[in-house]
């Protein structure tokens, strides 16, 4: 057991290190090719350009770890291997988020890098662009292991954490319009992950303007009798006839009804656009995690 050990530069490769306790270690720079981690504790382990290029890392615990640059190409984990506060596996029931996240401690910058061992006036860039930069290379990384590892979970996790590194790195970069494009991706699909984001969205479109054209009379039906909330108590049936309008525009761009007016005609041509727009999204999210 070598707590705070200093091992970088070590030549490790092919070592038995199973349920060792290496907590706070300096392993930066260190070859760990081949090496078995096994149950290891690694507990902020610094592995800062290190390689553990098919390590087993079944079992090991590695909460809290520097892995910037760290290369993991054939490395094992299972679903006990801790990334976070909770294993592998169990992805969601914690905050997932590497030691160079934002959010994750330390949050701030300065004291994340001196923990990295960076001298920060050598740095290019300001410390909070180092770190969401060193996030964003993190977070792939560890969605590529939990790929080759068969973690689909994790790896969706991990790439949703990359493009928010990447939105807020736009962000402190200046580039104002890529940096709300990124925002309405993370709103409306998070970045192509969430089917349930869109199909909740999509339910909101359609009864939204039901209410819209229930309530506004901007449609009327074929005998030209406007559709409005106290015509629909009159007539039970304008509630579906108006229910069915807005789903018909959304899904085919049938308008069972007429729009009454300008603004009518506006309303139907707006959810017209909305809907294909939508389903196109829908599509493109399952095909993805499909392809998965």
């Amino acid at each position: 057991n070598r707590r705070d050990a200093s091992l970088s530069d070590a030549t490790l490769t092919d070592s038995n290190l199973q349920a060792a306790s290496l907590d706070g270690a300096d392993l930066g720079r260190a070859a760990l090719t081949s090496a078995v981690l096994e149950d290891a504790t690694l507990r902020n382990v610094n592995l800062t350009d290190s390689s553990l290029n098919r390590a087993s890392l079944a079992g090991a615990d590695l909460t809290g770890a520097h892995l910037f640059g760290a290369a993991f190409d054939g490395a094992r984990v299972s679903g006990q291997t801790m990334l976070h506060e909770h294993g592998i596996g169990d992805v969601g029931r914690s905050a997932d988020y590497c030691r160079y996240d934002p959010a994750a401690p330390p949050s701030d910058p300065v004291a994340s890098l001196r923990e990295d061992g960076d001298e920060l006036a050598a740095l290019d860039e300001s410390p909070d662009v180092v770190q969401l930069r060193r996030a964003r290379s993190t977070y792939r990384r560890l969605e590529d292991l939990a790929r080759q590892n068969g973690f689909p979970d994790v790896q969706a996790t991990m790439f949703k954490r990359r493009q928010e590194m990447r939105r807020h790195l736009l962000g402190k970069q200046g580039h104002t319009l890529k940096y709300w494009f990124t925002s309405l991706q993370r709103h409306v699909f998070v970045y192509g992950e969430s089917v349930r984001r869109i199909i909740g969205i999509s339910a909101g479109v359609i009864l939204g303007f039901w209410l819209w054209f229930l309530l506004s009379g901007t449609v009327a039906t074929v005998d030209e009798t406007v559709v409005t909330l106290s015509a629909a108590r009159a007539d039970p049936t304008l509630f579906w006839v108006t229910f069915y309008h807005s789903v018909s525009v959304f899904f085919t761009g049938t308008a069972v009804l007429e729009p009454a007016g300008l603004l009518g005609a506006a309303s139907v041509a707006l959810e017209m656009v909305a809907g294909p727009v939508l389903v196109a999204l829908l599509i493109f999210v399952l095909g993805r995690r499909a392809a998965r």
